[in-house]
Formats: structure tokens, sequence, C-alpha cells
């Protein structure tokens, strides 16, 4: 089947925005419009639309009056012709994007590399109220890790998952025991410098080191080794005087695992070789459980960014043990992109975490996952990426008709490693080229 729409650029030279100044970030903001993320609704929109309410109500006490009835309609009507043609320029160069993919697939990351983008700067409120959920992170992390360790042992797995001494044994059968009460309140109480020299002792081992590369079904998280590497900093001795105390750093924020729940919504306004844009992106829980939300999205959507992780074909779901995350992924984008509402919308592929996966697929094969796949090849890194990406293009046009396909919206793929800042940076940039391109096509714009 032919697909005329479909732009492959995983690989390409990213095409760069126009440099505001050689001072400024890449994207520079010119203001940052952030939504309560309270809402369960964004009101897409109403900034435009609250515009023209205003601007249309005061004619109504001008004709009321009666007064030079013929000279105030000829002036009203030039008024709001300019003005409408103002407000439809205006919509022309608002892109909604909306982040999409299946929990743990790192698009919460890509929303936070995309606000620091726009926005230039590190959020200081952000970076002091991460703390917490790192600690969390880790002391979650450490339980996960020292429970499957427990497992793998108690199933005879082999000796290279037993720890070297009865006193690290002991260790790591205790904290396999913690309840989930102890887990997750206060963690900044519950994580003190005593706990972090277990942690650093216990990730010191080879054992624990092969039991977080034995998770596929312990959902131990993928940075967990960011984290243990530098335990004894993030939680530093607090009888040191010359020791600073924790201050959570962007790279920091970028790992946390914090599951979205609710609806968030930022804009954003940028400069582009093309004029001053503004971006509105919204991030939806990718759990299933929140997925029941993102029916109410799918309305005047410029672009969907879809959110997948390549280093996950052999692992399982956060929320069931029993589904494969790649199976999860595929079967939500084909369901997702063929509603109605996303007729002629343009949909673009992050190919993420591919750090991990280039590290894992040399290790553990892509047999695993697709049984049948070419044996010469299973250890392939770009094999497997090809083939991805063409079970993406496939499920993006199965079914449709000539005509449906003619009116399907483009479909980009990128590789991205999302918590790679300079990486994600120039991919975002090319994503906005793509962006407003389309959309002046659309409106005829270009051809």
């Amino acid at each position: 089947m032919t697909t005329p729409n479909t732009t492959d650029v995983a690989d390409d030279k990213p095409m760069v925005l126009k440099q505001p100044s050689s001072d400024d970030h890449k994207v520079r903001a010119l203001n940052h419009e952030e939504k309560s993320e309270e809402e369960n609704k964004p009101q897409t929109g109403n900034d435009t639309s609250n515009s023209n309410k205003k601007f249309f109500s005061k004619f109504g006490k001008l004709f009321k009056s009666g007064k030079n009835a013929s000279d105030s309609q000829s002036s009203a009507d030039k008024e709001i012709a300019e003005h409408m043609k103002a407000s439809q320029i205006a919509m022309s160069k608002t892109l909604r994007l909306l982040l999409l993919g299946a929990g743990g697939s790192g698009k919460s990351t890509v929303f936070k590399q995309m606000e620091k983008l726009y926005r230039g700067k590190d959020d200081e409120k952000q970076l002091e109220a991460a703390k917490e959920d790192i600690y969390r992170n880790i002391i979650t992390d450490i339980y996960d890790l020292c429970k499957h360790n427990v497992k793998l042992n108690s199933m005879g797995a082999g000796a290279q998952y037993k720890l070297s001494s009865d006193a690290l044994t002991e260790k790591c059968l205790r904290i396999s025991n913690w309840t989930f009460q102890y887990i997750w309140d206060d963690p900044l109480g519950r994580l003190t410098r005593d706990l972090a020299l277990e942690i650093d002792a216990l990730w010191r081992e080879n054992a624990m080191r092969l039991t977080w590369q034995e998770r596929k079904q312990s959902h131990v998280m993928d940075n967990t080794p960011y984290f243990f590497d530098k335990i004894l900093d993030i939680v530093p001795d607090a009888k040191d005087a010359t020791t600073a105390s924790y201050r959570a750093s962007f790279d920091d924020f970028v790992r946390v695992r914090d599951c979205t729940t609710g609806i968030i919504v930022k804009a954003f306004r940028a400069q582009t070789d093309y004029g001053e844009y503004m971006f509105e992106v919204t991030d939806v829980g990718g759990q299933r459980a929140e997925r029941r939300k993102w029916m109410r999205l799918f309305d005047n959507i410029s672009v969907c960014l879809y959110i997948m992780a390549l280093s996950a074909y052999d692992q399982c779901l956060f929320e069931d043990n029993t589904k494969n995350c790649w199976d999860e992924t595929l079967e939500l984008f084909s369901k997702t992109a063929h509603e109605a509402a996303f007729g002629s919308t343009d949909w673009v592929i992050f190919f993420n975490k591919v750090d991990l996966f280039e590290a894992k697929i040399a290790k553990i094969p892509f047999s695993v996952y697709q049984t049948d796949f070419n044996a010469d090849d299973v250890h392939n890194s770009d094999a497997v990426k090809k083939w991805i990406l063409d079970e993406f293009r496939r499920r993006f046009y199965d079914g449709l008709s000539k005509e449906q396909i003619r009116k399907r919206g483009n479909l980009y793929f990128h590789v991205t490693c999302a918590t790679n800042e300079e990486y994600v940076s120039k991919i975002i940039q090319r994503v906005h080229v793509d962006l407003i391109k389309s959309q002046m096509k659309k409106m005829g714009y270009l051809m």
C-alpha cells in the first residue's frame, strides 16, 4: 500500500528554528502561560473566544442608542472584519499538541523537556519539590529490587544472584518485607544516611545489578542505576559540615518516575522561522485507569505525539503483569489513531529510551518478543527499529480506503532519549518545523 504522507526522520539532520540571539535558548519562550493541573478539561481556544465576546459586546450599546446608525454600521462592519481577520490569523498560528502513550513510555519526561525548552531555564520550585519524589522513588526502587532478588534466590535462579555476605542478605530480606505504608509515607524522613549507606552497599553487589537487569516483571525503574550510583550525594552526611545539602538538578528531575494523573495543559509562545506561534501542550496519564479521560481531548488537535519505550520489548505493564509493553503500545496506537477525530491529524512517533534499548538488544535477543524474527538480526538494533517503524506505518493505514489515505495526516518518526536535554531539544525543533509546514499546507499557504 502506498503511504505518501509518511516521513522517516529518525537519523536525518534536524532543521533548526531561527535563533533570537546567540545567548538565548534554542527556542526562546516569549511568554509562559500555565493552566491549573486541577482542571479536568482544557479550555481549548478560550482565549480567542473570550476576546471575541468582549469585542462584540461593545457594539450592543452602540446600536441600541440609534444615533448615526448608518455611520455606526459602516464603522462596526469594518472593525468587525479587521478583528475577525486578526482572530483567524491568531488561530492559524496556534498548534495544539497532545502527548499520548502507554504508562512507562517516558511521555511525562518528554513533557518536562518541552517545558524547559520553551521556558529557557529551570523552574526552581519544581526542582525543590522534586526532592521528595526522588527520595520516594529511591525507597520504592530498593524495595522492589530486594524483593525481586529474594524471589530469584528462592526460585534457585542461580548463584549469580546471591549476595556476598550474610549481613547483606539479611538487609535485603528486611527491606523486601517493608509495608506499602512504610514505603510511601514520609520519604524525606525515611531515607536517612544510614539507609543510604545500606542501599549503597547493596548496589555495589554484582548480584543486585544482575537483578536489576532481570527486571522485566519486577517493575524496578529504568533510572534506578542513575539514582543509586549517586545515593550518598543525594543523602549527604548531616554531620559533615563541608557537605552541602542536596538540591535536585534538572537531570534528576527528568528521571523521576511520577505517574501522570488527570490532565495537564500548558501553553507557550515561541519564535520560529515562520513567525511567532503558540504551542499548547497537553499531557494525560498513560496507564489504563487514566485513558478514559483521553476522549474529551480529541477535538481540535493539530498533532499527536505518541511516545513508546523501545527498551520495553521484553517487559510487562506496571498495572498488568500478563501484558507485554509493546503489545499494549501497538494495540493502543491502532485504536487511538483510527478515532474519527484524528482522520486528518498529524502523528509523530517517538521511539524513546534508545540508550537503554541499544544496551539491552546486545544482550537480550528481539526473538523474546517476535519469535519468528530473522535469527541473524535478533541483536541488530537497526533491524528492530525498522521492524517497529514498519509496524506503526502498517497500523496507521490499516483498513483505510484510498480516499481516506489521501486525507490522512502525516506520520513522522523520531528516535529519542527523553532524558537527554540536547537530544530532545533538536528533535522538538524539527517537529515544530514539520508541523508548521503541514499546517500551512492544510490552509493552502504551501503546496
